[in-house]
């Protein structure tokens, strides 16, 4: 998404960090993946909750599920002989099928963890804000921006809020997505 801010003069600025453009190779590969919309919504969903969010990932994520196993098979079967290296190959395919989501795991765990121990001190800053004067939505905004060194997951929470809000989103929906 890309958020428009009105510039002097009646322009429009675009910050283009937010708006993906497709990767013409991605976009061939991922017409060749197996994966139903449903499983693919889900695969994107993971890989929020673990901190990659765009579209890309999602597509990089399958094909790693696919060609790491057969390299890890291939590789193991050319060093090692067909004879002698095809349990090894087998099992590391096997291996290389499952890295992937094993990956993912780990970084949402960590992610969830940073979440974790930065909440106390959003909690605090939100509420001084508030006790200040200002708004939630303001409160909310201002946490996002201080919170951006010490904290940058939970910051990037708060600044996905925030555009959410800004975007019409009602406000009580932004923060259950948060």
């Amino acid at each position: 998404r890309a958020i428009a801010q009105p510039v002097g003069g009646g322009r429009i600025a675009t910050d283009d960090r937010l708006v993906e453009t497709p990767d013409p190779v991605l976009a061939r590969l991922s017409r060749m993946l197996p994966k139903s919309p449903k499983e693919m919504s889900d695969l994107q969903r993971t890989l929020t909750r673990a901190g990659y969010p765009s579209g890309r990932a999602v597509i990089i994520y399958s094909v790693a599920e696919i060609v790491l196993p057969l390299a890890l098979f291939f590789i193991t079967v050319t060093v090692l002989g067909f004879s002698a290296g095809l349990v090894p190959a087998l099992l590391l395919g096997v291996a290389g099928y499952m890295a992937p989501s094993f990956w993912a795991s780990r970084k949402t765990k960590e992610r969830q963890k940073a979440i974790r121990n930065g909440l106390p001190d959003a909690l605090d800053l939100l509420t001084v804000c508030v006790e200040a004067g200002s708004g939630l939505d303001q409160a909310v905004s201002k946490a996002s921006e201080e919170l951006q060194v010490s904290h940058p997951a939970l910051a990037n929470e708060f600044a996905t809020v925030t555009t959410e809000i800004r975007a019409g989103l009602p406000r009580v929906e932004a923060l259950k997505n948060l």
